[in-house]
């Protein structure tokens, strides 16, 4: 990402521009509810699925969107958290905050000391875990993935973990069990779980420290979902690795590769974004195009059938600046400062004051003035002009910030939290960096994805250690 989000994925980011401070820079309508499928947006059964990261494996997934364990604090005392009451999420408050930890040691995990602070260039969030590019090109993670968090390692970090091995980065990735970064040098290095090829270094061996993706030339962005991800090439083409078996890989197959493959058709990409085995990209005529899983209308387009191929979107060229996505639902940030979101929409994520699922693009209420997106699984968010970040959709483990966990259909404004320039969200958690390299996380924290070393959940932003 210039270091900044893109698209319609799990994580997504365009790079090479102004990694510290500058801010990141989607008709008619067709809806699913009622009189179409009859349910009034209740999703039918078998629609998700639950992966087996390292088997390669997929099963049906039974569970609810999000865990809500985890105590609440019900104060702070080292700068740790803004001040303001929250709900808690199962488990008694805490009385006391924590203060904030020093700089990073090398060996992962805070110092405790006073000593540097942490200055994040970017960030980004997968289902439970976040990592941020540190100002010297490194990067550190915290949180739990099965895959590890990079520092050799499968072991949960509730405090920022340096990734092993792994200078000049610019940007970088999260995913669900795995996590990919950009270098200066064009290089994608990615570590994880690797049972469908996820890392695309050519095997099926999970790697707890990062490996080099074999591309065919140098990249400009990369994005990781579920079990599959993208890069966008200096050329304007675009290859994909991992799992295919809804056409995410776009090269007309449903075939899966531990190698990237090129997908079909794409010569002048200016970003990529990877969704729950789909993809999109927003091409230099600001065209958008999507391949993959489509149910409930991921791609923007009523199709029953999945393309394995890209076709547009519902949006016309030259008004989109980037896409983003993350399990069964896109939204789209428009040169205006609008926001248009499509697809699975029973906890409200369109934005649009219902919940209902559309298949085309419906616009987010009262968004005018966005200028960077994220999506997490049934939740969104957006970065103003002024700084301020709004959030809509599911909020059982507080991950809009507003101090509740009520659901929100239409955008609510993340309390305490101001200056910020770049949003990330995972499965039920959100980050945010400030323009002075600080990170701000809420909402679910049981595994230690809000950076905290007392692991709980938060519907108010919180400072990560050592930032």
């Amino acid at each position: 990402m210039s270091a900044m989000l893109l698209g319609c994925g799990r994580t997504e980011l365009q790079v090479l521009g102004d990694a510290v401070g500058g801010a990141l820079g989607g008709a008619s309508v067709l809806a699913v509810g009622s009189g179409l499928n009859g349910t009034g947006g209740v999703k039918p059964s078998g629609g998700m699925r639950a992966v087996d990261p390292t088997a390669g494996t997929s099963s049906p997934f039974t569970g609810g969107f999000v865990s809500t364990g985890g105590a609440q604090f019900a104060g702070g005392t080292g700068g740790s958290r803004p001040t303001g009451g929250a709900v808690s999420f199962g488990g008694l408050p805490s009385t006391g905050g924590i203060g904030l930890a020093g700089a990073q040691g090398s060996g992962g995990g805070s110092t405790g000391g006073q000593g540097a602070m942490l200055v994040a260039t970017a960030i980004a969030s997968g289902a439970t875990h976040t990592c941020a590019v540190i100002i010297d090109g490194t990067i550190r993670c915290w949180g739990y993935t099965a895959g590890g968090l990079g520092d050799g390692t499968t072991n949960q970090s509730s405090s920022p973990s340096l990734v092993a091995d792994l200078t000049a980065a610019v940007a970088v990735a999260a995913g669900a069990y795995f996590s990919c970064a950009l270098t200066s040098g064009g290089v994608v290095r990615c570590w994880g779980a690797n049972g469908f090829g996820q890392l695309g270094e050519g095997t099926t061996v999970s790697r707890y420290t990062p490996v080099s993706t074999l591309l065919n030339q140098r990249a400009s962005a990369v994005s990781v979902g579920q079990m599959h991800a993208c890069a966008a090439l200096q050329d304007g083409t675009v290859q994909c690795w991992g799992q295919n078996a809804w056409g995410a890989l776009g090269d007309g197959s449903t075939t899966g590769s531990s190698i990237p493959v090129t997908v079909i058709g794409i010569t002048e990409a200016v970003s990529v974004s990877v969704g729950l085995d789909y993809a999109c990209v927003v091409l230099k005529s600001g065209l958008v195009q999507g391949w993959g899983y489509n149910d409930f209308g991921t791609l923007g387009v009523a199709r029953e059938t999945p393309p394995y191929e890209p076709i547009p979107i519902g949006i016309p060229a030259g008004i989109v600046t980037s896409v983003a996505a993350k399990y069964e639902h896109t939204c789209a940030l428009l040169r205006s400062g609008h926001v248009e979101c499509w697809g699975w929409n029973a906890s409200g994520e369109l934005g649009n004051g219902g919940t209902y699922a559309y298949f085309t693009p419906v616009e987010v209420i009262g968004m005018s003035q966005a200028v960077a997106l994220a999506v997490g699984d049934a939740h969104s968010c957006a970065v103003q002009a002024d700084g301020l970040v709004k959030c809509w959709g599911n909020n059982r483990a507080g991950q809009l910030g507003d101090g509740t966990s009520v659901n929100r259909s239409s955008p609510v404004t993340v309390e305490n939290l101001s200056q910020v320039v770049e949003v990330s969200a995972g499965s039920a958690h959100s980050c945010a960096r400030l323009r002075d390299g600080e990170v701000w996380c809420w909402g679910q924290g049981n595994q230690g994805q809000l950076g905290q070393r007392v692991i709980e959940s938060t519907s108010l932003p919180v400072r990560v250690d050592g930032f």
